[in-house]
């Protein structure tokens, strides 16, 4: 425990769970996952009523994508199973029922987004 807050790192496909969460974080998981279809409908299961759901994942229509085209260092990434766009993102989002609340570029990735949503 630091800062008085009890964290868990894992990886998301097996983690299961109990508990319910007030926050959860997905920094540039969403991409890599098999099925984020099913990896959205555990996180909306692991949070609690108004819990709140941070995500960046890359834009693949963001300018900087779009001028970099095939260059875009994210399209070269291996490990990414999925692109996403604002549109495509939030569509998945509203599947499940969170609301978006704050959408931003990322300061640290040249055409990631960052999302903050809620559980409604």
């Amino acid at each position: 425990m630091k800062y008085g807050l009890n964290a868990e790192i894992c990886d998301f496909d097996v983690f299961e769970s109990n508990k319910k969460y007030n926050v959860i974080f997905m920094g540039d998981v969403i991409e890599h996952v098999p099925d984020p279809v099913k990896s959205m409908g555990k996180v909306y299961d692991l949070l609690k009523d108004d819990g709140v759901l941070w995500l960046s994942t890359p834009n693949f229509q963001s300018s900087f994508s779009v001028a970099n085209g095939h260059n875009d260092p994210m399209r070269l990434e291996a490990s990414h199973k999925n692109c996403f766009s604002k549109d495509s993102m939030y569509k998945l989002l509203e599947r499940f029922n969170f609301t978006p609340v704050n959408y931003r570029i990322s300061a640290h990735y040249n055409g990631s987004m960052e999302i903050i949503c809620k559980k409604a």
